[in-house]
């Protein structure tokens, strides 16, 4: 396996801008980097919700899992929404980049014999700098600790 790991700051006018920035990187990049997992996780079937809540299997062993993540600032205080990364949720992200956005972030693994997140083939966010406000500043595209990795291929 291969590992990018890369951050890429880029100045940005508006929260729109920003929404259309991190959207476009963690939906169409995430495609480009990953190929056909990331559309396939998103017609994944059999994946339980709650498994982002308590330690349950998060579908069939062996399928495609993901997750949305972000922390959002409202009236001073941070809160984090995940959802788990199907074609239904993926609006969700959309929905949360429009707001304060702190951190965003898609992932993508192989479950393992049980059902749990084993090799994780892509882990991609957008941070917004903490010295700028909703509406403008720079943005992060992947946060440290956040990499994409790709499988090796022949």
């Amino acid at each position: 396996m291969r590992e990018i790991r890369c951050e890429i700051d880029t100045e940005y006018r508006g929260t729109e801008a920003l929404a259309d920035l991190a959207w476009r990187w963690l939906t169409e990049g995430a495609v480009r980097l990953e190929g056909e997992s990331f559309p396939a996780v998103l017609d994944s079937t059999g994946q339980v919700e709650e498994s982002l809540k308590k330690s349950v299997p998060c579908g069939p062993p062996g399928s495609l899992w993901g997750f949305l993540s972000a922390h959002i600032v409202s009236r001073g205080r941070v809160s984090n929404r995940s959802r788990v990364l199907t074609r239904k949720n993926l609006p969700m992200l959309r929905k949360w980049l429009a707001l304060d956005v702190q951190l965003a972030e898609t992932a993508v693994y192989w479950l393992d014999d049980q059902g749990m997140p084993g090799g994780e083939l892509l882990r991609m966010g957008v941070a917004r700098d903490e010295s700028s406000r909703a509406g403008s500043g720079s943005a992060r595209r992947l946060p440290n600790g956040a990499s994409g990795r790709l499988p090796r291929r022949a």
